[in-house]
Order: structure tokens, then C-alpha cells, then sequence
């Protein structure tokens, strides 16, 4: 228990000042409202009294009282905000940071719209725990503590023991009522994770749900998961219901017990309309504060869930170790090398025992059906997967014991959908250099990646490229990309399915930026069209996690009845 408050109460360090003088306004807060309870205790007093000194001191008090509370509620304000941004800053930088070293074999299987939803969707939750559910937690406990001990010394102690028990046993039955909640709260934050995510899913995938009348099933997919979250909130609202039953059953008692209290005072002559006023507040800060606690303990529990998620979800999967190793990567041209590599997801097995030597400074290319896992052997040659076994030897170095991000420096990953930006584009082009480059490099960079097309742009290498780049065309998209590569000048090129996605044009164009790009490195290519395998100094062709054939693209096309040979004549058959 003191550990995860510990845990939860860490983000505080990162904005201590802000916090203390939000902590000060929160007790200036409390206080005023205590104290013009008081104040209007003594008015009464005054008033029935008929005693206009005490009247008028009293007055001028609640003057100042209220204007405090307005300087309260402004500084308060600000030191809000700017804990509340400083809080979500400080944790999504933290997580972040981890998430990038999180294991990549466990984050390929959490999937990135989940992982999306735990770092930015909870981590605000965590934020308005620290900065508002605290508040109101710690004023009505304050304000119950300070009715309580006014009770204790203006009424009768029979009066006092009969009010503690009733809150003690309130107490109790919320935390009782609360691990009711808890296990349909959980399953019901998973739930509207996943409603999330096919709702996100239909509007990313617009036209193909409408070009193939699929709208009613996703609905229904909707639907279905709208039911689950409703008959969760249901049970959990029936546990709910009972504690505010509970809570109005103890209110009613006490306001009971005053009733009887006081007739006793009537009868006995004890009795002043003040000290009726008085004890009829304090009763009624127990009761709203009792029903504000009551609803700020169900929203921090529901907050916390999402807080747990995310713990649980950093905890749970190991930061990649290699991450930090000392050892720094050396390149000296050596080959690459495979040996006894097994790896499966989940229970589907990969590769089995795999070796394989690629050779230094040349270009391979790695051929075949989708189902062999080519785009996977790119991922743990890149190191962004790790295998279960077995081992890959790059200059005579095992990746597993160099610093990953020296052997970052070295190499280049180009997926079939490259990362960008929604930046300009000498920002995209330079985002892997930690200088300004000159402008030689930047004209060789410009006519060896065929992307002459910068210069017909609005402003340029300033010109600003949209999401998902609807300013240019796919081939543009893969030339820039090529142009990324050229200007970091790696050793190591990886490439997974650069011109998938061309028409014969655009394909040329990209392929004579290849053909520039291969010049002196070591170069890897997953891809099924042949104007980018032809020029291979070594194709392998993979099927089920073998080797199958390997040769040259001369040598392979004259052999009949190989796979190559009909994977050539299939394309070539048009």
C-alpha cells in the first residue's frame, strides 16, 4: 500500500515549487471556508444577542475573509495549470524514454494503438490524481477532522461517540464497496480500449469499409463491445447505488441523533439559536463532505486503474539491457553472419535453427513468399527484434553484447512505410544528423536520390509536408526517403520492399535512386519485383524459414523449374 502511494506520488519531484503553493492554496482554501462557517456562527450570535460591535467585527472578518478567497482561487488557478502541465510533461517524457526501450518482441504483440492509449490516455489520469483528486480528497478530509473536533467540544461526548461510529463504519463500507467496483472497472477501462480502437479503425479505413458495404459489421463489432462496457457499468453501478443508499442511511441517522439532542437542550433551557446554527453546519459540511469523498474515492479508484495499466505495462515487459551496454560497435568490413538463429511469435515458430552469411559490400537480396518472414529476419538483423537462440555476428561482433545505439550509427532499417513528419522537408532529410549539412551535400544528396522534385515545391527545402504525406506522391515519398539515407551515409542498408508500392514509372525512378544508394555499402533487400533483385550480387531465395536457392540473378533465371525461374516468368509473362 505505502509503496504504490510512494509510486504515485513520485511525479510530485518534478514540480515541487508549484506544487507547494498549490498544497498552501488548498489549505488557504480549506480554511476559509471553515472559518466563514464560524464567522456566520458569531453573526448569529450577534444578531440574537443584539450586540453591534461583535456584529460589525465579525462582518468586516467575513469582508476580508471573501476577498482572500478571491487571491486564493487566482494564484491557485495558475499553480494548477502549471503543475498539472508540468506533471503530464514530466511523465510522458518519462515513459516515453521507456517505451523505446521497452523489449520489441513483447511491444510488436501490445500493439501501437494500445501502447498509444497507455502512455497518453493514462497518464493523464495519473496527472489529475495528483493535481485535482488530491485537492478534493485532502479539503473535505480537513473539513470533516475540523467539524469533528468542534463537534467534540460543543457537544454533548455521547454525541460525538454516536457520530464517529456512524463515519467509521461509512469508511468501511467504501472500502468494502470499492473492491466491488474494482474487478468490473478493470475489465470494463479494456473494454472501451478496444471500442477505441475499432472506432479509430473504421475511420482510418474509410474507403475500403465502404467499397466492400462492410459499415453494418464493424457496427456491430461496436455494438457488441458498447454492450459489454454497458453491462459492466451496470454491476458496477448496482455496487454503487447500495454505498449511496449506505451513505444517505448514515446522514440520516446523525441528522436523527441531532434532532434528538437538541429537543433535550429545549427541554433543559441549554439552548441558543447560534449554537443550533453551528452544529447544524458542522453537520452539514459532514454530510457534503462525506458524499464528495464518497464520489472522489470512486474517481480516484476508476483513475488508478489506468494508472495501474500503465505500471503494470512498463513492469511487466524489460527494457531492451543491450540498450546500455559499453562495448561500442566497430565496423571494419567484416561479413554478416547467422548462426542458429529460432525465433517465433507467440506459438508460431519463424525460423528454426537458421544460418546464413551475408556478404560485405555486396548487395543481397532476399526473395520469396510472404509467409517466410523475410520482414522479420530485417528486424533482428537490425536488432530491433532479438531472437530466442542463436546468435548474428556483424564484424565479428555478437549485436547482443554491443551498444545498440553505436550500431545504430552504422546502419540504416527502411521499412515499406518510412517514419516521417510533419515537419519541412530539409527536417525530415536531416533528422539522423547532429550537424547542419552543407550545401554540397545537400545538391549530391538531391540528384543521386532523383529528388530534383524538392526544387518544384513551394519553398523548397522549407516547404512543409502533410500528415501522411498528401503533398506527395508515394514515389516521392520513397525518393525523399532514399535522400534520408544518403545524407546520414551508413555502412549498412536494409531495405524492406522499397518499390512495392510503385507503378513501372515511379519504380524506374526509385530504382536509379537505389542503384546510387548501393554504391560501397553493405545492403540487404527484401522485395518480390525484379527490377530491384536483378541488380543483386547475391539473391537468397527463403521458403518456410530454408534457404531454397542461392545464386546470382543471371545464374538463377536460367535454371527451369526453380523458384526463382517461375517467380521471373510470372512477372515477365505480361
Amino acid at each position: 500500500m505505502f509503496k504504490k502511494l510512494k509510486t504515485l506520488l513520485y511525479p510530485i519531484k518534478f514540480v515541487k515549487k508549484a506544487y507547494f503553493v498549490l498544497l498552501f492554496s488548498w489549505f488557504i482554501n480549506w480554511f476559509q471556508r471553515i472559518f466563514q462557517i464560524q464567522i456566520l456562527a458569531f453573526i448569529v450570535w450577534a444578531i440574537q444577542s443584539k450586540n453591534l460591535w461583535v456584529f460589525n467585527f465579525w462582518l468586516i472578518n467575513f469582508v476580508i475573509i471573501q476577498l482572500i478567497g478571491f487571491i486564493v482561487i487566482y494564484v491557485s488557478f495558475h499553480a494548477f495549470s502549471i503543475s498539472l502541465a508540468k506533471i503530464r510533461f514530466a511523465l510522458s517524457e518519462t515513459y516515453l524514454a521507456k517505451f523505446l526501450k521497452l523489449d520489441n518482441n513483447k511491444i510488436e504483440s501490445l500493439g501501437s494503438w494500445r501502447a498509444n492509449s497507455i502512455i497518453s490516455k493514462w497518464i493523464d489520469n495519473w496527472s489529475l490524481i495528483i493535481t485535482e483528486t488530491f485537492q478534493d480528497i485532502f479539503i473535505s478530509i480537513t473539513s470533516m477532522i475540523y467539524a469533528f473536533w468542534v463537534i467534540y467540544f460543543t457537544a454533548w461526548i455521547k454525541f460525538f461517540s454516536i457520530v464517529i461510529f456512524l463515519f467509521s463504519i461509512n469508511f468501511l463500507w467504501a472500502f468494502y464497496f470499492n473492491n466491488l467496483w474494482l474487478q468490473f472497472r478493470s475489465k470494463r477501462k479494456d473494454e472501451e480500449v478496444a471500442f477505441d480502437r475499432n472506432f479509430i479503425k473504421i475511420i482510418m479505413s474509410k474507403f475500403e469499409i465502404l467499397q466492400n458495404n462492410k459499415f453494418s459489421h464493424e457496427a456491430n463489432k461496436l455494438k457488441n463491445i458498447t454492450w459489454n462496457i454497458l453491462n459492466l457499468w451496470w454491476k458496477e453501478d448496482d455496487r454503487w447505488t447500495m454505498w449511496i443508499i449506505w451513505v444517505n442511511l448514515i446522514i440520516s441517522l446523525i441528522l436523527f441523533t441531532i434532532f434528538i439532542y437538541i429537543w433535550k437542550w429545549v427541554i433543559n433551557w441549554n439552548f441558543q439559536l447560534s449554537y443550533f446554527v453551528l452544529i447544524y453546519w458542522l453537520v452539514d459540511i459532514l454530510e457534503r463532505h462525506t458524499r464528495f469523498i464518497t464520489n472522489n474515492i470512486r474517481e480516484f479508484w476508476i483513475k488508478i486503474v489506468h494508472v495501474d495499466k500503465l505500471l503494470e505495462t512498463f513492469e511487466n515487459i524489460k527494457e531492451i539491457w543491450w540498450i546500455n551496454n559499453i562495448t561500442p560497435f566497430l565496423y571494419s568490413k567484416w561479413d554478416i553472419k547467422i548462426n542458429n538463429l529460432t525465433f517465433w511469435y507467440w506459438d508460431d515458430n519463424i525460423f528454426n535453427d537458421l544460418l546464413l552469411e551475408l556478404i560485405w559490400w555486396k548487395k543481397t537480396a532476399i526473395v520469396w513468399d510472404s509467409w517466410s518472414w523475410k520482414t522479420t529476419l530485417m528486424k533482428l538483423i537490425a536488432w530491433y527484434l532479438h531472437p530466442k537462440s542463436g546468435e548474428i555476428i556483424i564484424d565479428n561482433q555478437n549485436i547482443q553484447n554491443i551498444n545498440l545505439i553505436s550500431y545504430y550509427k552504422h546502419i540504416w532499417y527502411l521499412t515499406q512505410d518510412p517514419s516521417v513528419f510533419d515537419w519541412t522537408v530539409l527536417e525530415n532529410l536531416t533528422y539522423a544528423l547532429d550537424r547542419e549539412p552543407t550545401k554540397e551535400e545537400l545538391e549530391f544528396t538531391i540528384k543521386n536520390s532523383k529528388c530534383e522534385f524538392i526544387y518544384e515545391l513551394p519553398n523548397w527545402f522549407e516547404t512543409e509536408i502533410w500528415e501522411r504525406w498528401v503533398k506527395l506522391s508515394w514515389g516521392q515519398k520513397q525518393r525523399l526517403a532514399i535522400a534520408k539515407i544518403m545524407i546520414k551515409n551508413p555502412n549498412i542498408i536494409l531495405l524492406d520492399e522499397p518499390t512495392s508500392a510503385l507503378d513501372s514509372i515511379s519504380e524506374q525512378v526509385v530504382s536509379e535512386a537505389l542503384h546510387n544508394l548501393f554504391k560501397w555499402r553493405t545492403v540487404i533487400v527484401i522485395a518480390h519485383r525484379l527490377q530491384t533483385v536483378k541488380e543483386a550480387d547475391d539473391i537468397i531465395v527463403l521458403k518456410s524459414w530454408k534457404i531454397l536457392e542461392r545464386w546470382s540473378h543471371e545464374q538463377l533465371s536460367q535454371i527451369e523449374n526453380w523458384e526463382y525461374k517461375k517467380m521471373l516468368d510470372l512477372q515477365t509473362s505480361f
